[in-house]
């Protein structure tokens, strides 16, 4: 059997590669901004819980005003159908752009494929192409959608808590705030080793998935030349 070596990608961000993939997400470009448009919506939403707990008790319980309680109580369920709804929207729009953009370069690397020398698929193991239609292009579409959702929620969400820690104690929110560069700077010291990690994951997943598939295959030829013996 031909061997296939797996190429060994050194970078951490290759802006062309990505440039080529977002390509792929250019026709669902609005589904995508309403996707991270509820996502923003959602993490302010998610900032005003806290906020509402603290009017409640300040202003409710320790001052014993019932109807700031109930009227407290409601905007707090009035915030989770809120949530709620939201999380069913952006659920509903980030698995029907991720599934799509899989379908779409899976289509793309098919169309491809089909334009190839026969030689190619002689040194290239059915395996590794395997690998690469399915596995790859499935951690793709979830980077393009889940991972990327992710990203804008997180931003959001941690810029409006920000703002909401200073509002509510300016000096205890400050001192929080010192953290982040130390939590950044380990951040950075880990993705590098994180990454690096993951992809001989990859390239382990790839090796494995290749190695069956030739197997099966070769079960099959000799089960073939049994039966013509």
């Amino acid at each position: 059997m031909a061997g296939k070596s797996e190429e060994k990608f050194d970078k951490q961000f290759d802006g062309n590669t990505w440039r080529n993939v977002l390509k792929v997400l250019a026709p669902y470009k609005w589904n995508y901004a309403l996707t991270l448009g509820v996502i923003t919506l959602l993490a302010g939403v998610e900032v005003l819980f806290p906020l509402v707990v603290r009017h409640a008790i300040d202003e409710g319980i320790s001052a014993g005003s019932k109807p700031v309680i109930y009227r407290s109580a409601a905007i707090y369920v009035g915030l989770i159908l809120i949530q709620s709804t939201l999380v069913a929207i952006f659920i509903a729009q980030c698995g029907r752009v991720g599934a799509r953009v899989m379908s779409d370069l899976r289509r793309k690397m098919f169309s491809h494929l089909q334009q190839l020398s026969v030689s190619y698929f002689d040194n290239t193991p059915l395996g590794w192409l395997m690998s690469r239609m399915f596995s790859d292009t499935m951690r793709v579409g979830e980077t393009l959608t889940w991972g990327a959702v992710d990203i804008v929620w997180g931003i959001v969400n941690m810029t409006l808590m920000a703002f909401a820690m200073v509002y509510v104690h300016w000096k205890l929110g400050l001192t929080v705030l010192t953290l982040v560069p130390g939590i950044v700077i380990i951040s950075v010291f880990f993705q590098k080793r994180i990454l690096n990690m993951y992809r001989n994951v990859r390239k382990i997943n790839s090796e494995i998935t290749a190695g069956y598939s030739e197997g099966f295959s070769g079960f099959h030829v000799i089960k073939t030349l049994g039966r013509e013996r």
